[in-house]
């Protein structure tokens, strides 16, 4: 499976992917700090799409990622770095957000 894939690399291997992508950590509204746990579910998540995954593994399509967190572990804030990732990279997504806000929020869109 592919959570034991990843379970066998060690997580300063993910936080290197995450910090690679510097990009997303300056695009977050400052009032929210990224967390070693997050950055460690980021570096997954862009490792997953990038070319060194395919060079070891085989990726299914259509994509289907979860992200399994506790409750204010801010995976709002994980969702808001994944679709800014994706705006950058001119991929189209469609997604359905309930409270658009408080995504906002968590970038630096609105106070």
């Amino acid at each position: 499976m592919l959570y034991e894939d990843f379970d066998r690399k060690k997580k300063e291997f993910f936080i290197k992917y995450f910090e690679e992508r510097g990009d997303i950590d300056k695009n977050i509204n400052p009032d929210f700090s990224i967390r070693e746990y997050q950055k460690i579910a980021l570096g997954r998540f862009y490792y997953y799409l990038s070319d060194a995954y395919l060079d070891e593994y085989e990726r299914s399509s259509p994509i289907h990622l979860m992200f399994n967190m506790a409750t204010g572990s801010g995976k709002t804030l994980i969702m808001a770095a994944n679709i800014l990732y994706f705006y950058q990279k001119v991929i189209v997504i469609s997604f359905f957000l309930l409270v658009l806000e408080i995504l906002f929020k968590k970038l630096k869109i609105i106070s």
